[in-house]
């Protein structure tokens, strides 16, 4: 801090002004020195404490940055902060760089604070404001990356006719779960999901539309307008979650 830069100097500046005046005698050095360490003195008392854990009392009109308190080498250590009566701890770090989140207890969770994230020490989860209340982050329990679906290759086409896939059923998810649905690639294409294999039942009709569905257990069927041009292919490229496949016409 610049403060104590100046309060290490004063003591110097005492025997300097001994050595520059030729003409201060005993009694005004010890005056002069005197003063000088009653100002450093006065000084001393002024500069705020840095803190040494959480809990500890603080005086928000003195500090209000963050604290950094080193606790060894490599980097371990944590940042308090003030909160107008005790120090708070931000986050701390070990040797090894792993990051542990401050627990804010007493924090609301607003619209001041949507993003914010902690610990909450009694149910053993981090959370995140979401807004409104602390919300726990968890990975998600359900399997939503349905099987690889192998739509069979359509050869021998008419130029510029609308032509569909076969109706495969979606397998490998979890019961009730939804994933993300959708389609690309040449000829316009679209697809639809139904609930059984003669498609009598439609879920979802034609669409090129990105949509969040059930697919578990029903099926698909893919449409595309073939080529203008003989011998030419074109490729559609069904997206079910993180699972992708392409049909060949």
């Amino acid at each position: 801090m610049k403060l104590q830069k100046v309060c290490n100097l004063i003591p110097y500046l005492c025997i300097a002004s001994l050595f520059k005046s030729k003409q201060i005698v005993a009694r005004n050095f010890v005056v002069l020195c005197t003063i000088c360490f009653a100002t450093l003195a006065a000084m001393i008392i002024t500069i705020p404490a840095y803190a040494q854990s959480a809990g500890e009392a603080c005086s928000p009109t003195k500090l209000t940055s963050p604290v950094w308190v080193s606790t060894g080498v490599g980097g371990a250590g944590y940042y308090l902060v003030c909160d107008g009566s005790s120090w708070v701890e931000l986050f701390s770090t070990n040797a090894g760089g792993a990051l542990t989140i401050g627990r804010a207890a007493g924090v609301t969770c607003s619209a001041a604070t949507e993003g914010a994230i902690r610990y909450n020490a009694v149910d053993k989860n981090v959370e995140v404001c979401d807004g409104s209340e602390w919300a726990l982050i968890r990975a998600s329990a359900c399997d939503n990356a349905p099987a690889f679906l192998g739509f069979p290759t359509l050869t021998t086409q008419v130029t510029s006719t609308l032509v569909t896939s076969d109706i495969l059923q979606v397998t490998g998810m979890d019961a009730g779960c939804t994933t993300n649905v959708s389609i690309s690639g040449d000829g316009s294409p679209s697809y639809r999901v139904c609930s059984d294999a003669a498609c009598s039942s439609v879920l979802q009709n034609w669409t090129a539309a990105n949509n969040t569905l059930n697919i578990q257990g029903n099926y698909i069927q893919l449409s595309t307008t073939t080529s203008v041009n003989t011998d030419t292919s074109f490729t559609v490229t069904l997206n079910t979650g993180p699972t992708s496949q392409d049909w060949i016409v």
